[in-house]
């Protein structure tokens, strides 16, 4: 059940349980209609450099190009892609760390004929979100 509190947020009473104890907690979050997605699907690549636009006081050309400069997957280009490629990882302290993961051979199976087939080995990126991210989404 939501509240609305005085600080204008809205408070989510959750229940935890810990060793057989129940302990009745109430955690408080910004307004849904000052949520900046909230019911309005993924964020684009546009809507990003406008939003970095305004918050770093640039022009949306330039938001569009840092955007690039670090997430583009193109060779050479991307910073994280790049430290990615090189066996690196790419740590923001708060925010996550992206990393790469070698996954095995395995037998699997063709979802539309039922045949057995061999899927090789391969390298995957991986994100794992840090504390600061995971508190700020944890309802």
């Amino acid at each position: 059940m939501l509240e609305q509190t005085a600080a204008a947020t809205y408070c989510v009473p959750e229940l935890r349980r810990s060793a057989g104890q129940s302990d009745d907690t109430v955690r408080c979050r910004m307004p849904v209609q000052d949520h900046p997605t909230k019911g309005e699907g993924p964020v684009t690549k546009d809507q990003f450099a406008e939003k970095l636009a305004k918050k770093a006081d640039i022009s949306k050309a330039k938001a569009k190009e840092v955007i690039d400069n670090i997430f583009s997957t193109e060779p050479r280009d991307g910073i994280i892609a790049t430290e990615l490629d090189a066996g690196r990882d790419f740590t923001i302290t708060g925010f996550g760390t992206f990393s790469t993961r070698n996954r095995k051979a395995r037998t699997g199976r063709n979802p539309q004929t039922g045949q057995t087939i061999q899927i090789p080995s391969m390298t995957v990126p991986t994100f794992r979100a840090g504390r600061g991210l995971k508190e700020r989404v944890r309802v």
